[in-house]
């Protein structure tokens, strides 16, 4: 019994394992990478982003979210054209009046051209880590709230998925979808604050907190990091880098305090090596983990009794 306990202790006192788990997976959240992938280059008005909408949006469906797609056109500089886009928007609840919306978003396009990639810049990005990763938690991350947690204080989260984030070159070409979203949505009066997550699946995760972010939401990006670093010291960061123009930035734009998740030190970034092998379901745990509980630190989610 003596060596039990201290077993017991160890367990629960190393770094990166922690006293509260979730229920999130992470195999399930690196599947959905994989299978982003598989659909092809999920480029505006390409096969591979009707093949993702249509995925999403079931799975959405088939975990009770309400769902609705968000059409728009925007100008594409990579293309030099205005092409077709879609946003993909759910809440957990019916939307009511008098709710407080909590936005989850990340952006599910990919970039048409590797131009960081110096054998091949006129290929597309696959967009593993840079598309499929911040989706694949935030996937998870749906079906475990649907199914595991009830809704706190009035509160209603709204699931956003953007298109055209990832279509420009300088930095008012970057995230169409989200300011479309921004500039048009109906809930936008009502969204009390806003996490995005991008690039979130690499192996070897290092997040430290984004510079805009900190202007933004200080307060909420330091209670994010508090918890990873509880839960996860040897991948939430204690300090800050880069100022990334994302799709958090559309969102401050209009008043709401928004922070954006990722790890901007990415070696495949914009090329054609961006695929699922650079990705792990590790990374993708802490991310859900850290995202759940932070929700339940803020009194937005409570975990069901029987769960």
């Amino acid at each position: 019994m003596v060596h039990f306990l201290i077993i017991l202790f160890l367990l629960t006192s190393s770094a990166g394992i922690y006293t509260h788990p979730t229920l999130f997976e992470g195999e399930r959240a690196y599947s959905h990478i994989v299978k982003q992938e598989s659909m092809g280059p999920r480029i505006p008005e390409s096969e591979g982003q009707e093949k993702f909408l249509n995925w999403a949006e079931k799975f959405l469906r088939d975990n009770h979210w309400d769902v609705r797609r968000q059409p728009f056109e925007e100008y594409y500089q990579l293309k030099d054209t205005d092409l077709d886009m879609t946003n993909l928007i759910a809440t957990i609840l019916p939307v009511e009046p008098e709710q407080s919306f909590i936005l989850l978003g990340t952006h599910f396009d990919t970039r048409a051209f590797a131009d960081e990639d110096a054998d091949t810049p006129h290929l597309p990005v696959p967009g593993a880590n840079d598309g499929a990763s911040g989706v694949g938690v935030l996937l998870e991350a749906a079906r475990i709230l649907k199914n595991h947690y009830t809704i706190k204080n009035n509160y209603n989260i709204v699931l956003a998925l953007f298109d055209g984030e990832d279509g420009g070159v300088e930095p008012e070409y970057y995230a169409r979808g989200s300011r479309y979203f921004a500039q048009n949505d109906p809930l936008m009066p009502h969204i009390e604050w806003a996490v995005i997550l991008d690039m979130v699946g690499q192996a070897d995760l290092q997040l430290y907190k984004e510079k805009i972010s900190l202007a933004s939401a200080s307060p909420l990006v330091h209670s994010f990091w508090e918890e990873g670093r509880r839960l996860y010291p040897e991948t939430f960061r204690s300090g800050s880098q880069h100022a990334i123009y994302d799709d958090h930035v559309p969102l401050i734009e209009k008043g709401i305090p928004a922070f954006l998740v990722i790890d901007f030190n990415y070696p495949y970034w914009h090329t054609t090596e961006d695929t699922a092998d650079k990705c792990c379901a590790d990374s993708l745990q802490k991310v859900g983990d850290t995202l759940l509980v932070f929700l339940e630190k803020h009194h937005i989610i409570e975990r069901r009794n029987n769960d």
